[in-house]
């Protein structure tokens, strides 16, 4: 028989990733209580860069004690090219993202359930993984198994320099014009890299090309650390709807930004966004989709799209030809039209082409 869950919660969560937990973290603000139901042992476990760019526009904390580096700068290359550094202007951290999200939890006052799915045909949850229980959930923010847009895949491990390495508060990012994606190394503290590729390709494919890229075009030699992992990736834009009987929110709602696969910033301010909207009686899906971050995922929607159409050497240009901060306007969703005009002046072709990916046009 299944038992009544959330009783004594004024709102319950489905997932305590990024959306969910932000979620709470603004229900919380309005002085109710929140019950997160988690399907794993611990939040955050799924792959990724674990970095949350510093763009002045993240709706919660970062507490210093999860942070494991700061990120000062970026270079950016195209099929192992340099195509541009950038120093001194963008900044961010790498973060221990399930001890952030645990912290955030905390914060937020919201008890957590450990491994306890929800099964949105049945609006019930598995109670740590046995007893199931009727759920009546406020938001779904569970993640990819609840997303309907395209995904590709993304794989990712961490690794340990051989003696000195420049990747120590820099993104490194390569792009790869065949595979549609890029490789990464980003710092992870003490010493470490995290590193990990993700594109259009299978998990043999792209575990066989991290390697590969470890080996040859990291700017350092690295010992990769244990088994390289993957995991799905949320790709096809804004997927705003309802599971269960809730509105969705977070990487189940497509908060991620399609070009970069930047997830855990977009989905920090999709949850909270919605976290505000059912605590004041307001839509959470309208609220959502009126956020800047849900236009930086349209947009570079549509740019993905126009990329997918391109020729390797067609790409491999385009990314050469533009100057390091429209790649970071466009990169980070800040998307500023007077900053990409100001920047393109001297190319009013190019200016043209991106600023009517931009607006629409």
């Amino acid at each position: 028989m299944a038992l009544g869950l959330g009783r004594g919660y004024d709102f319950t969560i489905v997932g305590a990733g990024p959306a969910g937990v932000a979620a709470a973290y603004a229900i919380s603000r309005r002085g109710y209580g929140v019950l997160i139901l988690e399907a794993a042992e611990r939040p955050g476990l799924k792959p990724c860069g674990w970095a949350i760019p510093d763009t002045g526009d993240l709706p919660v904390p970062v507490p210093r004690d999860t942070v494991l580096a700061r990120i000062r700068g970026a270079e950016l290359l195209v099929d192992g090219s340099p195509a541009v550094r950038v120093e001194g202007w963008l900044s961010g951290y790498i973060v221990d993202k399930p001890a952030y999200l645990e912290a955030l939890a905390s914060e937020a006052g919201a008890d957590v359930e450990y491994r306890s799915p929800f099964i949105p045909a049945r609006r019930a949850a598995r109670l740590r993984g046995s007893m199931l229980v009727d759920v009546k959930p406020s938001l779904v923010a569970g993640g990819i198994p609840f997303y309907a847009g395209e995904k590709i895949l993304a794989v990712e491990a961490p690794a340990r320099p051989r003696g000195d390495c420049p990747v120590r508060d820099m993104l490194y990012i390569d792009f790869d014009t065949r595979l549609i994606g890029y490789f990464w190394a980003f710092p992870r503290g003490e010493g470490e890299l995290q590193v990990g590729v993700g594109g259009y390709a299978d998990y043999a494919t792209l575990r066989g090309l991290l390697e590969w890229w470890v080996e040859r075009r990291l700017p350092c030699k690295a010992e990769i650390l244990g088994g390289l992992r993957g995991a799905p990736l949320a790709v096809g834009g804004l997927s705003l709807g309802e599971s269960g009987g809730a509105p969705l929110a977070g990487e189940a709602a497509g908060f991620v930004l399609p070009l970069t696969g930047e997830g855990i910033r977009p989905s920090l301010i999709s949850g909270y966004r919605a976290g505000e909207a059912l605590a004041s009686g307001s839509d959470p899906l309208k609220a959502q989709g009126e956020a800047g971050i849900a236009r930086a995922v349209r947009v570079q929607r549509r740019i993905l799209e126009r990329v997918k159409r391109m020729s390797p050497r067609e790409r491999g240009r385009l990314l050469s030809s533009i100057p390091a901060r429209v790649h970071a306007e466009v990169a980070l969703g800040t998307l500023r039209v007077g900053v990409i005009a100001r920047e393109l002046a001297s190319r009013p072709r190019l200016a043209s082409r991106i600023l009517r990916l931009i607006l629409g046009g």
